[in-house]
């Protein structure tokens, strides 16, 4: 099986350096969101009593914001690293031929690349706002359950809501290493689909004993087609397929807290020579 080069191995550390600082920032940030949300719930409580609509607290713009943050900052800061790396980024023939036959007048890659994300940021990140709040408003929804059961007054179940410290970093800490992942994943996997010449892709898992099977397993499969999706089992044992690690057709059995990258090469013809795509 073909393996990744020195270099594509050491792209990949970088990658897993760069990924962990951005994790760093927005698990901070996303901290402070579900904290918050906490905080004003028990607030209500205290002043209120236990007849509660933890909805009323959720802000759908908040965290609509934070994921557009995340997004343009991780995606195009990457889709730029992976271009450099194809080496040719300084190439001012091949920019000229791609802005006129992609994007019609557009004379960067930065801008084709904000087009794209603009696409997936709409499809990508309704689901996922939707699912941070749903399960915010869950999780309060089952401490105050839990407060009534142990019979507990107005007063400590404001306290239990607010000392849920613990799985609210956790939670930021999970959403931020999955969104950075997978944001910096669709990042490389633009500026490939941008790049003149036709590329091969790999799947490289991080290889320790944190790191799922399926994704483990990746590590001995060949170079494929870059538009040829991946396929992995999940954790009922069904084949889902993927362009890139977290896309979203994956579930969370095989997303939530990835730490997989693609490496990226030419393909190149009988004489060795990267093969342009046609039109280029």
């Amino acid at each position: 099986m073909a393996q990744p080069t020195r270099q594509q191995v050491e792209n990949h550390r970088a990658f897993l350096r760069r990924q962990k600082a951005h994790e760093k920032k927005y698990q901070r940030q996303l901290y402070r969101y579900l904290a918050s949300v906490n905080y004003a719930v028990a607030r209500w409580i205290d002043e209120n009593g236990l007849n509660v609509d933890p909805n009323e607290f959720l802000s759908l713009e908040r965290v609509e914001g934070l994921y557009r943050k995340l997004y343009n900052e991780v995606t195009l800061s990457e889709a730029e690293i992976q271009w450099k790396e194809f080496d040719i980024l300084q190439t001012k023939d091949l920019i000229d031929d791609l802005a006129g036959i992609l994007t019609q007048g557009e004379t960067q890659p930065i801008n084709i690349w904000r087009r794209l994300l603009n696409e997936f940021i709409t499809v990508r990140i309704a689901g996922r706002i939707t699912d941070v709040n749903t399960t915010t408003r869950k999780r309060i929804s089952k401490l105050i359950e839990r407060g009534i059961e142990e019979g507990l007054g107005a007063s400590k179940v404001a306290t239990l809501i607010r000392q849920d410290r613990g799985y609210n970093r956790n939670r930021a800490l999970a959403i931020a290493r999955t969104e950075t992942v997978t944001a910096a994943n669709q990042g490389k996997f633009m500026a490939a689909l941008s790049s003149p010449y036709v590329m091969l892709k790999k799947w490289i898992p991080v290889e320790d004993s944190r790191t799922r099977l399926s994704h483990l397993d990746m590590a001995d499969r060949p170079f494929v087609e870059l538009t040829q999706p991946f396929f992995l089992a999940n954790s009922d044992g069904v084949l889902e397929e993927a362009q890139y690690p977290c896309a979203n057709t994956l579930s969370a059995s095989n997303t939530v807290n990835c730490r997989c990258a693609l490496v990226y090469e030419t393909k190149n013809d009988s004489s060795g020579r990267p093969i342009r795509k046609r039109g280029f």
